[in-house]
């Protein structure tokens, strides 16, 4: 955990501002409780649900929740610290991920490939555009989307595949001003 005072904590801190102050439309309230909830997280010891930023934060719980709800661009607010701290060479990645899950409420709850078990378990899925700094070896997520149950792609008119398409297609113009290359992770189908 990092202290208040740390040089890191701070550093960190000055970054989140700044990525907040980039940000178009932010309201005050919204500038306010961004900064809190990032901070927050830096220092959370425990599971990052919102009955715990309610017990350490200042805001209360139901904020919290009203506040998450509301639409807020996550992929704006990565873009300036990538090009800030990465270098030349970036490529994108994508890469649906399998996250265990039991339970029969859960929103998205389906069955999706694990490429651990290599095969298709009962779950969740996330799909992570990332850029990936090939010079300093590492990875930044830019955008993490859960995967829709099939019942709400069949809805929606898509299948798995449209669905990665079009989270790559709305991220193109961020994606362009910074990578050439994108690489994907494919699945093995039985």
């Amino acid at each position: 955990m990092l202290n208040s005072n740390s040089n890191a904590f701070n550093k960190i801190s000055d970054l989140v501002t700044a990525s907040l102050r980039n940000l178009a439309n932010i309201s005050m309230p919204r500038f306010k409780f961004f900064s809190t909830v990032f901070e927050l997280w830096l220092a959370l010891p425990v599971r990052y649900t919102m009955l715990n930023l309610s017990r350490i934060g200042y805001y209360s719980e139901k904020s919290i929740r009203l506040h998450f709800e509301k639409l807020f661009d996550f992929v704006s607010f990565n873009v300036a610290p990538i090009k800030k701290s990465c270098g030349k060479e970036l490529i994108a990645a994508f890469d649906p991920s399998y996250i265990p899950k039991s339970g029969k409420q859960t929103p998205g709850l389906g069955r999706y490939w694990s490429g651990k078990d290599q095969c298709t378990l009962k779950g969740l899925e996330i799909s992570c555009l990332s850029i990936v700094d090939t010079s300093a070896a590492t990875a930044v997520s830019l955008e993490a989307v859960q995967t829709p149950s099939k019942e709400v792609l069949q809805a929606r008119k898509q299948n798995l595949v449209s669905h990665y398409v079009s989270i790559i297609t709305k991220q193109m113009p961020a994606l362009k001003s910074m990578v050439k290359y994108l690489a994907l992770s494919t699945k093995k189908e039985n």
